[in-house]
């Protein structure tokens, strides 16, 4: 008897937040341990049985997990039409469509999961996502509520989705922290509008941000994840406040900045780096997996340019910096950066002292779009929700532009294309100057 390979095929995804929270191939046999190994075996199945379900969902896990949705999709699509009631397939199938840019198909393959199953919390999810990535946010908040474990039980308990804004003031409303360090400083500016409505407002974050939130003068208090919460009215997890001003895409609070760097520090750095006259621009290469850029990249396209100083706000990049060929010319600050005075608050001091930031998607592109400052995000095809899949700015940030891979891989295009916009505002710049 054949000998199969057992895998793992659960696809379960935070995609809102740009990550794979169970993303997992795992052949059962080790001496076919490789996945290489297992979609060869896979295919010779097939070559026996064209119309086993199973082995073209196997298939289609494995190409997902690899990004290569196309052949994902080509197989997920076979598995449904001989097994129309998989809610394993049909999600992972809606997953890949949503990750290669056709929302239309996933949303209609999300609704048919959900019809099949009405509590499938990932498909609510990955139906927020897509919408979300479309600007259909009127739609898309609701289900975003399923990102919480206990929703029913928060707002039964809370009631924040039928808040009566216009009667917030005098209350005390506690902030609840969630997900990461970019999403808390993408959200915070919610803090302001409830400020602006009169309420006590009280922010519970994680301790890397507990300085910099303390610069915000409109949170009352920020409380640290993990310490006792104070009495308050009413809790709000950060990321529905969304849902409670029933935001759309032209009602975005997105006035900066709302975000502040410690005016000390700011003066601090404009001082060390005075001597430093030329168009100053700050690099950040790495994130999670798929969002990393490669640092050799970043050295060829754009340190080459002369005119512009380039300065590392990467945490610990020395040594990647040390590793890369032609990287001298990066400046890299000492190992104290971050520390001493707190995480965050070198980074953004640094930040009101340069004249533009590029990033991977990561928390300092938030941070910089939080103060005010250009900023510059290099996105991978298949990026997070809160970019949508087509613009080359962003509603939550006027001061930011989005370079697009326009296909999967393809950083060398978006690379290329930066080149050419940061030379001529360099040249620009210059010209000023003369």
């Amino acid at each position: 008897m054949k000998k199969k390979i057992i895998c793992i095929i659960t696809l379960i995804t935070t995609e809102l937040c740009g990550t794979t929270r169970a993303h997992t191939v795992t052949p059962a046999h080790p001496e076919e341990g490789s996945t290489e190994k297992a979609i060869l075996s896979y295919q010779q199945e097939l070559e026996q049985n064209k119309e086993d379900w199973q082995t073209h969902l196997h298939l289609g896990v494995i190409f997902a997990h690899q990004r290569k949705y196309a052949d994902a999709i080509k197989h997920l699509k076979t598995a449904a039409l001989q097994n129309p009631k998989s809610e394993q397939t049909l999600y992972n199938l809606a997953y890949c469509q949503r990750h290669n840019h056709l929302l239309q198909e996933a949303l209609a393959t999300y609704d048919a999961v959900l019809t099949l199953n009405p509590n499938h919390t990932d498909a609510h999810l990955g139906k927020s996502g897509t919408l979300l990535s479309m600007g259909k946010f009127e739609q898309a908040w609701s289900e975003f509520e399923y990102r919480l474990d206990d929703w029913k039980e928060f707002h039964q308990y809370f009631k924040y989705p039928t808040l009566n804004l216009s009667a917030l003031a005098g209350k005390k409303i506690i902030l609840i922290a969630e997900w990461g360090q970019g999403d808390m400083l993408q959200f915070v500016r919610y803090a302001k509008a409830l400020k602006q409505l009169g309420a006590t407002v009280y922010v519970q974050t994680f301790g890397s941000l507990t300085k910099l939130f303390s610069l915000c003068p409109y949170i009352d208090a920020v409380i640290k994840q993990g310490d006792r919460l104070p009495l308050a009215d009413t809790r709000i997890p950060l990321l529905s406040m969304p849902l409670v001003f029933k935001t759309t895409v032209t009602t975005i609070p997105a006035e900066i900045p709302y975000l502040y760097a410690d005016q000390t520090l700011e003066q601090e750095w404009r001082e060390k780096m005075a001597a430093d006259t030329q168009f100053k621009v700050g690099i950040c290469w790495r994130a999670t997996q798929q969002k990393n850029v490669p640092l050799a990249s970043f050295i060829e396209h754009l340190v080459t340019i002369s005119q512009a100083t380039f300065y590392s706000l990467v945490k610990n990049g020395a040594p990647d910096l040390q590793a890369a060929p032609h990287a001298d010319s990066v400046i890299d600050f000492e190992q104290d950066f971050d520390v001493t005075h707190g995480s965050f608050m070198d980074t953004a001091a640094i930040m009101k002292n340069l004249n533009l930031v590029i990033t991977t998607d990561t928390s300092l592109a938030h941070l910089a779009g939080g103060l005010g400052v250009p900023v510059w995000v290099m996105l991978p095809y298949d990026c997070d929700w809160r970019w949508f899949f087509d613009r080359e700015e962003s509603p939550w940030y006027p001061t930011m532009r989005l370079f697009r891979q326009p296909k999967m891989g393809d950083w060398e295009s978006a690379f290329k294309k930066i080149r050419s916009e940061l030379y001529a505002l360099v040249i620009q710049k210059n010209k000023m100057l003369s």
